[in-house]
């Protein structure tokens, strides 16, 4: 026994750490978030010590000072912490002290992640890439028993997507299709440089999980992870035309992409038939009528959020007191709706914290693109464009899952310096 904790401890700790990164991932994707909290819990202590094989025991990390400097020398490592400070600051005029611990407890994450990150060996390019390359591979995994699932009984699945549900994912069908957009878009720019992580014969491997993701995607039929999708492909193809110069060609490659939706209603049936609801849906609902599983409910958690910040326009009323407010509401103007909180993270942050907060949270939002020219990252700028589009119709980052995903690729984004962006190397992770 104690041989075998010797060598997991002479395990270097950037592989430690790509293995606490795909747990992290995996058990994400399966909605297993006690094994997520515990993955974390190692990279936080990962960061704060090391295992010293000549002297057979763990020490303080040898970097922590180094980890401690970029908080004082890049103001984006505070403005990772800003999603738990608003909650916080907000807490001195909420009365619910209930809420506001739960939601505390939910927005750690950005409090403790950003200062593990800062320590954890994780700077250089490849292992950047490999993160990337994790989740490809693992949402590739994810996916397969659901397309199996719907292999089984296509016809029961697709009168299902005609009456606007959704087929049986192992987490959130929503979140499921963004991250799985994530990992495509991703996937396709690490196939673009090259990059491989054993061997050249990999790039055979990409372009089968590449293909098997895009047919899944559309077979889900979410919309919102559709829409982040095609966003995060004409990303790439602008950047594409920008970098090369390559404007006819660009110019192709935007109509071939605007076929993919057309091409998929023709030979996906269960793209079809979630397209064929949303049209009857988006019908119905312009001739005033509320039915079950429509969109009704989260236009109307937004129309209540956007009461509630009028009211309150410059502080709002506290993020603590949000949910007995909006509880409130629905109680008197639709009791027969379930409350939601407002499907719009913008929304959802007028009301709780008005406009101060939000412009506080927009800055923090965008400052990390802007400071070290890390708008020049594609891997970067595709995860804040992402989570730009669904904060429109997701309060994301208020559950688990999305301040995860969130964290788990926008800190590793924060080590990139501005000399490793794509333009400088178009090859630079292709190291085997």
């Amino acid at each position: 026994m104690r041989t075998f904790l010797v060598s997991l401890f002479n395990i270097q700790s950037r592989q430690l750490f790509l293995l606490l990164f795909a747990i992290a991932i995996w058990f994400l994707l399966i909605s297993w978030e006690y094994v997520v909290s515990l993955s974390m819990f190692g990279m936080v202590g990962l960061s704060l010590f090391q295992w010293y094989p000549e002297k057979q025991r763990w020490g303080l990390r040898q970097t922590l000072p180094q980890a401690l400097e970029r908080f004082r020398t890049d103001p984006s490592w505070l403005a990772a912490v800003i999603p738990f400070i608003l909650v916080l600051l907000t807490a001195i005029y909420s009365a619910d002290g209930d809420y506001t611990l739960n939601r505390l407890q939910v927005k750690i994450p950005f409090l403790v992640l950003p200062f593990a990150f800062a320590g954890l060996p994780l700077g250089d390019r490849r292992t950047y890439f490999q993160l990337h390359y994790i989740l490809l591979v693992l949402m590739c995994l994810a996916a397969m028993p659901v397309v199996f699932q719907y292999m089984m009984d296509p016809s029961m699945y697709n009168d299902l997507l005609r009456q606007g549900r959704h087929l049986p994912t192992p987490s959130n069908h929503i979140r499921f299709s963004m991250v799985g957009a994530l990992a495509f878009c991703s996937g396709v720019y690490l196939y673009q440089q090259r990059f491989v992580w054993f061997w050249h014969g990999e790039r055979i491997l990409q372009v089968v999980l590449l293909v098997f993701l895009f047919v899944f995607l559309h077979m889900l039929a979410v919309r919102s992870g559709l829409l982040v999708l095609y966003a995060g492909l004409v990303l790439g193809i602008l950047r594409y035309i920008f970098l090369n110069r390559q404007w006819i060609r660009g110019g192709l490659l935007i109509l071939l992409l605007a076929a993919g939706p057309i091409t998929a209603y023709f030979t996906v049936p269960a793209f079809h038939a979630k397209l064929r609801y949303m049209m009857w849906d988006i019908d119905q609902m312009t001739l005033g009528k509320d039915i079950d599983n429509s969109d009704s409910n989260r236009i109307l958690s937004m129309q209540i959020g956007w009461q509630i910040f009028r009211e309150n326009p410059v502080l709002g009323i506290g993020i603590g007191d949000l949910r007995k407010e909006i509880e409130a509401r629905y109680q008197e103007q639709a009791p027969n709706y379930k409350s939601l909180i407002p499907h719009n993270q913008w929304i959802y942050l007028l009301a709780g914290s008005g406009i101060l907060g939000l412009l506080v949270f927009v800055s923090a939002f965008f400052y990390p693109l802007v400071h070290k020219r890390r708008y020049r990252n594609y891997l970067f700028v595709l995860l804040l464009l992402i989570y730009f589009i669904t904060y429109w119709f997701e309060p994301t980052i208020e559950n688990n899952f999305g301040i995860s995903i969130l964290l788990l690729f926008l800190l590793p984004g924060l080590r990139q310096s501005d000399t490793n962006t794509d333009s400088n190397n178009k090859t630079s992770g292709s190291v085997s």
